[in-house]
């Protein structure tokens, strides 16, 4: 987070408001979350399936 430079407000905004949720195809165990950041940038956070509190990783991605 803090070298994509990422609040913890941005995230828990994000995981709040999911737009797009599915289970990674490479890992099973892993749920992907796209959504818009608090500043309306377009954010992908993957968290342990069974455990969502659980943050793997997060990025900002590219609007499309």
């Amino acid at each position: 987070m803090a070298q994509r430079e990422i609040t913890p407000a941005e995230i828990d905004h994000a995981l709040a408001r999911p737009e797009t949720k599915y289970r990674s195809r490479t890992h099973p165990d892993r749920t992907v979350i796209l959504s818009r950041t608090i500043f309306g940038g377009r954010l992908k956070v993957v968290v342990r399936t069974r455990d969502p509190q659980y943050l793997i990783t997060v990025a900002e991605c590219p609007d499309e």
